[in-house]
């Protein structure tokens, strides 16, 4: 990649996923440098705590008023995590395991129930509460959230906690399908269908496309059997999108535009080529042309 790309494009190949960084900062690949350092301290970046996370790698290249907020933004999150930014040990392991390290948080993501009730109990916790923020938080579909402690538990599969929280009356929401999509536990997903809590709209689309995202193909087929007004051509473009080839179209016509912008779209050059060779294809489509 150092060959053919410059510093700068490698991060931005790379800019949304926190822990590929971690790595290829620390394997020399992206060096730290005043472009990426600014880049970084944009407000969106600032929101997902990239300047914090990677404070040690741009100490050097933050000024006085941003390591100054840092830090208090920092102390302020882990207050009572007892994490320090000079107990360099404790933060580097935290950056690599990437989850939030709220020990409440953990025993959810672990499904340890008993531990669980004991602390909520001990610190007298409100079951309402949403999932405070951390810096050491590197999934893309959390860090911009807040979600409530069933929601969290929904997103691990967490089903012990889950019904625990469940049982002391704790609503069940729409928004609890997406999490749950991601946690992949066909049980609590049951319970959604049982308690006739529907997705958001009262629409099947979005969570049977962030299953096919997710590649939770078992989810995916089970919403696709039973909601038969999923759309076709939505269908194929999203299991192109996010590479699932067990949703692809089973056969391509060469009148098909739609299909052949997709796979222009999202880089499949083999596919193209093939396509291109095998049938008459309107090349010169100005949408095809335009993707």
């Amino acid at each position: 990649m150092k060959i053919y790309f410059s510093n700068y494009e490698i991060f931005q190949f790379f800019k949304s996923n926190k822990r590929l960084l971690l790595f290829l900062f620390k394997e020399g690949i992206i060096k730290p440098d005043k472009q990426i350092a600014c880049f970084i301290t944009n407000y969106k970046y600032q929101q997902a705590y990239y300047p914090h996370f990677f404070l040690p790698e741009f100490k050097n290249l933050f000024d006085e008023i941003t390591l100054k907020n840092i830090n208090e933004t920092i102390q302020t999150l882990n207050q009572n995590q007892q994490t320090q930014v000079d107990d360099k040990n404790s933060f580097d392991q935290k950056r690599q395991i990437g989850e939030n390290d709220h020990i409440l948080y953990e025993l959810i993501r672990n499904d340890s129930i008993d531990q669980f009730t004991s602390l909520v109990t001990e610190k007298n916790l409100p079951l309402s509460s949403t999932i405070e923020p951390s810096i050491f938080e590197t999934n893309s579909f959390l860090i911009n959230q807040k979600p409530t402690l069933i929601e969290y538990a929904a997103f691990f599969g967490s089903l012990k906690i889950f019904n625990f929280l469940r049982s002391k009356e704790i609503e069940l929401t729409p928004s609890l399908w997406n999490f749950a999509i991601h946690g992949e536990n066909l049980e609590i997903l049951k319970i959604l269908v049982d308690k006739k809590i529907n997705p958001q709209n009262d629409s099947f689309k979005d969570v049977f496309i962030e299953s096919i995202k997710c590649h939770h193909n078992q989810i995916a087929k089970l919403i696709q059997i039973n909601k038969k007004e999923l759309n076709l051509n939505d269908i194929s473009t999203q299991s192109i999108k996010y590479y699932n080839y067990s949703f692809f179209p089973t056969e391509i016509k060469c009148d098909e535009i739609k299909t052949l912008c997709d796979f222009c779209k999202y880089n499949y050059f083999q596919v193209v080529s093939f396509l291109l060779e095998s049938n008459k294809i309107p090349i010169n489509s100005q949408s095809i042309l335009k993707i």
